[in-house]
Order: C-alpha cells, then structure tokens, then sequence
C-alpha cells in the first residue's frame, strides 16, 4: 500500500486491518494493526503510509449514515474479540460473493452501534480536556491548547469546567499537577527537584510554593508522613 499524502474527502471511513501495520494522521496520529482500528471523519484532513505487503480493509460511510454516531467514535479504537471474529470472517469468505460481503457489513456497523451509543457531548469533551492536562503536566500547557485538543473553545472549555465541576480550567491543572507531585513524593523514589520538573513547575521552590498555598505544608514534609495502608 503506498503514502498517501495529506487528503479529505466527503463521507466517513473505518479502516480496519488485515495484515501488516500502517500509520495514520488525521486529527491524531496512531497506528491501524492487529488490535487497533481507525475511523476517520467526513472532511478531516488526514493521511497515511504502510508496507507495500500491508492489507487493510476501508470501508466508505456517508456523511448521514444513521447507524453509527460518528462524534462518540474515536480516531483510533480497540478492535474487540467481536470485531476481531467480523474481520477473521471476511478473510475466510474472500471475493465469495456481494451478499455475504453486505450482510458482513450490516453485522460490523450493528456492533459498532453497541459501543459507540449516544453520550452526552459535553461530558466528551470535559473528558478530553482532563485527560489532556493529565498527560501534559509537565509541559507549559494554555487554556487555549486543552480547548483546541478537547474540541471546543476557550469560553467554552470555562463555562464546562465551571457547570461539571465548579472549577477554571487554571485551578484545574493546578490541582492535577499537585496531586500527582503529592502522590510521586510519598511514593519517596524521586528527588524533590525532579518530581517539580515532571509536574510543571519551573523548580523545587515554585513546587514549595504551591503545595504551602494549596495544601498548607510543604513538600518535604509529604515525604516524611507515612503512606496510609488498609
């Protein structure tokens, strides 16, 4: 299968494996293979590249397919035992016939319906936003990076955060970043100034700072209370 520069088109694709790995970029990057499928939405930019001896099967959905809820699919989703039973199916029917092939596809949107049901668009989003900040602690992150990751923007991600949570998307990350420096400081394997680094904070004494301001002690003293066992 050859590159495929960066390329859009009008309707829906779920590029699901066969053999080989390839590597996709669309509003994410990952890989298709073995375990792991791709749905890419109607419009999104995107683009591709595998082994020449790679197969993969992609299937072209329109824009206002009523069987699937495209917004509550991910980019890159995990190919389950059911799915994995659709895929070995199809290889074993081969070319045997157009009938087989559509009743094959009747069966794989069925399941993808199952997992991909309705959900609430803003809980989608808050999900997103927090487990952005949570995988970049340790970077200068802006409010406006975690609006564009999770889909929506700045004012938006405030008004969400406030109405879920009652909190800003500053206060937030600030309250992520200390509990993980709490929790890797009882853990007691890191030096305080490293743990300040992998949590976001410039140095040890912008670290001392925060955990006096919004815990009332200090990091050092964290380290000395024994961890609570059940």
């Amino acid at each position: 299968m050859p590159n495929e520069p960066d390329h859009r088109h009008e309707f829906h694709q779920i590029v699901l494996p066969f053999s080989g790995k390839m590597e996709l970029r669309a509003s994410r990057r990952g890989h298709v293979h073995d375990s792991s499928a791709a749905f890419v939405r109607a419009g999104e930019v995107h683009s591709f590249s595998a082994a020449t001896k790679s197969r993969f099967i992609v299937l072209d959905l329109p824009p206002d397919e009523q069987r699937l809820h495209p917004y509550n699919i991910p980019p890159f989703f995990h190919i389950d035992p059911v799915l994995r039973s659709l895929l070995d199916y199809l290889r074993a029917i081969g070319d045997h016939g157009a009938d087989r092939a559509s009743a094959w596809m009747t069966l794989l949107l069925d399941q993808m319906t199952r997992v991909t049901a309705p959900v609430d668009m803003r809980d989608m989003i808050l999900d997103r936003a927090c487990s952005y900040m949570r995988m970049r602690l340790a970077d200068p992150t802006t409010v406006a990076d975690v609006a564009r990751e999770a889909g929506t923007s700045v004012s938006g991600l405030k008004r969400l955060l406030r109405a879920k949570l009652d909190t800003t998307p500053a206060a937030y990350l600030s309250t992520l970043r200390i509990d993980e420096a709490e929790r890797l400081l009882a853990e007691g394997r890191l030096p305080i100034a490293e743990i300040a680094m992998v949590t976001g904070y410039s140095d040890q004494s912008a670290l001392n700072r925060a955990v006096r301001r919004e815990r009332g002690t200090t990091p050092a003293r964290i380290r000395k209370t024994p961890i609570a066992k059940d």
